[in-house]
């Protein structure tokens, strides 16, 4: 785990500065077993911040303790993270808790993007997009200052403060939920966020999400008043934008994969490609594209059939499988209690 902790010198009640700060870090450093202790000062150059940033994310230590008085500190570390005040005249304080007062964790889930499944995405895991920005929002923010400039650069979002950005973040937020479209302003600004990089460019970001997606952005516009008590979208109803859309899988057709399961069979017993296509109805071309996605001279070979569609239908039950859970997780999520800790962020 890394803990941050922000100090601040321009505190008028502080007196004798350097030798408190001495006196913390000795104290700091003979308590804790197991623990490292890194400490950054503003002004000092780029270079040194980013060879401190490299140490800490290196370090194995059980215990990272990184102390600075950098209010605009903003850097990517890949630890469990947590950002506290520190009044650097009390060096003695309960670091060894994880619950206590002096510290907040910063929770962000990642999972988006490790094992990425658009069903999941659209149907329930949306809601980490949310989660990630309110705990940033909402507790790394509430130690160190973030430059709305820098994160909404390159992007459509005209604001000048967090609480004016969080409008335009909640509608985007509703437009995927409803028309399962990513909004490549959201994306830049999601991007910068739960990556700490603010100096990502909108260049970098959308061949990231390109990637990602494994689609390219697509230019929007739509009529998007909705009845009263639904979504609301102020900035984007009319107006050309561009987004990321993503496309929730077909449920496979029940009755159509009964009759692949029969062909199969019936193949794998060597009867005739052009006799099961005929008795189940259902072209020989499709029978071959949809099951066996082999060449016309591989008809013959039943036996090489049958291994493939054995494959094929293991692929289905995975998808159902992988639906029902994505379904049963959308049911446990509070959507609305989402917003409303976002709003409050």
């Amino acid at each position: 785990m890394l803990i941050i902790l922000y100090y601040d010198l321009e505190d008028p009640n502080i007196k004798d500065t350097e030798e408190f700060s001495v006196i913390d870090f000795e104290i700091l450093k003979n308590r804790f077993n197991n623990t490292s202790l890194y400490s950054y000062e503003k002004n000092s150059s780029k270079v040194e911040l980013k060879e401190i940033v490299e140490k800490i994310n290196l370090d194995n230590s059980e215990k990272v303790i990184l102390i600075t008085n950098e209010k605009d500190l903003f850097e990517y570390f890949n630890k469990e993270l947590f950002v506290g005040k520190y009044d650097i005249r009390f060096g003695d304080f309960p670091l060894s808790r994880e619950d206590n007062d002096f510290y907040k964790k910063v929770s962000l889930n990642y999972s988006d993007f490790e094992y990425f499944d658009i069903n999941s995405f659209l149907d329930g895991n949306d809601s980490n997009i949310l989660k990630n920005i309110t705990s940033i929002f909402r507790d790394y923010c509430k130690v160190f200052d973030l430059d709305i400039e820098l994160l909404t650069k390159e992007t459509t979002y005209r604001v000048n403060t967090k609480e004016e950005l969080k409008q335009f973040i909640l509608e985007d937020y509703q437009l995927l939920k409803y028309k399962h479209i990513f909004t490549s302003r959201l994306a830049v600004i999601y991007y910068r966020l739960i990556f700490f990089d603010l100096n990502a460019t909108s260049a970098t970001i959308g061949r990231f999400f390109n990637d990602f997606f494994n689609i390219q952005s697509s230019p929007f516009k739509f009529n998007l008043r909705i009845p009263p008590n639904k979504y609301y979208f102020p900035s984007l109803h009319n107006k050309s934008f561009r987004g990321y859309k993503l496309e929730i899988p077909k449920q496979p057709d029940t009755e159509y994969q009964l009759k692949i399961e029969i062909a199969k069979k019936l193949l794998s017993n060597n009867v005739s490609i052009k006799i099961v296509s005929k008795s189940l109805e259902i072209p020989e071309m499709k029978l071959k594209n949809d099951i066996y996605s082999l060449n016309k001279e591989d008809v013959s070979r039943n036996k090489s059939y049958y291994k493939h569609s054995d494959i094929a239908i293991e692929n289905i039950k995975k998808y159902d499988e992988t639906r029902k859970k994505s379904i049963n997780f959308k049911q446990t999520i509070n959507s609305s209690h989402t917003i409303e800790n976002f709003k409050k962020s």
